[in-house]
């Protein structure tokens, strides 16, 4: 399994299966648990990281955005807290946030740069989850799988 695959839990939500979404979120967060941060690639079957870095990929928080969304639940909340956290303890250097070279290791290996999509796409999912930003229509809104704003934004 690729982390790339971590957001289906939120398209699961948004197509109307909350159920199957959060049970699909579960076992992402379940490697979470277990890695701190999210390994690119997994084995499912033992959880054995197959590609040891992370590349600061967005999917695990709009996943958890979307179901928080769709169902009010703070436990999605709460898994962005804890993925935001584990993001700064493990990529935060003094001028931004490098990629993950080796997640299974402590301390984790650095890489040497920051993809765009870590400032456009993911500090949003964050900012949408945690900042009660007024201008964002909570209720009423259609965001892109990059996290573009297409419907939802209020004057």
């Amino acid at each position: 399994m690729g982390e790339l695959g971590s957001f289906f839990a939120g398209l699961l939500a948004e197509g109307g299966d909350a159920a199957t979404g959060r049970r699909y979120h579960d076992s992402w967060n379940v490697v979470q648990d277990r890695y701190g941060v999210l390994p690119e690639g997994i084995e499912y079957s033992t959880l054995a990281a197959t590609s040891r870095g992370n590349q600061l990929r967005p999917e695990f928080a709009d996943a958890a955005f979307s179901l928080w969304l769709e169902t009010g639940d703070e436990l999605y909340r709460q898994r962005n807290q804890k993925h935001f956290a584990q993001m700064r303890r493990t990529s935060k250097v003094r001028h931004g946030y490098p990629i993950l070279t080796d997640v299974t290791t402590n301390p984790v290996g650095r890489g040497d740069f920051c993809p765009g999509y870590w400032w456009s796409e993911q500090l949003k999912y964050y900012w949408l989850t945690f900042g009660d930003a007024r201008r964002f229509d909570y209720g009423d809104h259609y965001l892109s799988t990059e996290g573009n704003l297409l419907k939802g934004a209020r004057k």
